[in-house]
């Protein structure tokens, strides 16, 4: 199968990279890698580092690539699960992307970024991570927390500088 140019493309043992979209804004390219499998966000992470020493878990910095990201997914069709975002809670109850940017934007569920009611026992509900929402119509494109140990599908994105002939 052609992936937008991309031969099929192999992670580790039976992760097959099902689709690769590349998109160009403000000098900045960001190709996303969508992986056909299920699992935990330690295993998310290590598929993302196996494809690209600097391929992340998917981030989203704004309204409109959070528009792009979620109309890419509706277009790959039904996903088994909601996604793992690289979006993790940190020291001093500030969440920070795994990419290494602050948390300059957000789209949580409404309600949930307030909902904090320590269901997890930390003070955090449902636990340290972060997912996307892929999996029901009703919360499509909105963001939660949730437990690293849960099963859910994966995006990967490589971003690069573009150079820009002036």
């Amino acid at each position: 199968m052609d992936n937008n140019g991309y031969a099929d493309q192999y992670l580790l043992p039976f992760i097959k990279v099902q689709d690769v979209v590349c998109r160009t804004s403000g000098g900045t390219e960001k190709c996303y890698y969508i992986i056909d499998k299920v699992v935990n966000e330690v295993e998310a992470k290590t598929y993302c580092s196996s494809l690209d020493s600097t391929a992340r878990l998917l981030s989203i910095h704004s309204a409109e690539e959070a528009t792009f990201v979620t109309g890419l997914l509706k277009g790959h069709g039904k996903f088994p699960a909601d996604i793992w975002l690289g979006l993790e809670h940190g020291a001093g109850g500030y969440y920070r992307w795994v990419d290494g940017q602050s948390s300059d934007y957000t789209n949580w569920m409404p309600g949930w970024a307030t909902a904090f009611d320590d269901d997890d026992g930390q003070g955090r509900p449902w636990g340290d991570c972060s997912r996307l929402a892929v999996s029901e119509d009703k919360s499509y494109g909105f963001w939660y927390t949730d437990r690293c140990e849960k099963g859910l599908a994966v995006v990967c994105q490589v971003t690069s500088s573009v150079l820009v002939n002036v």
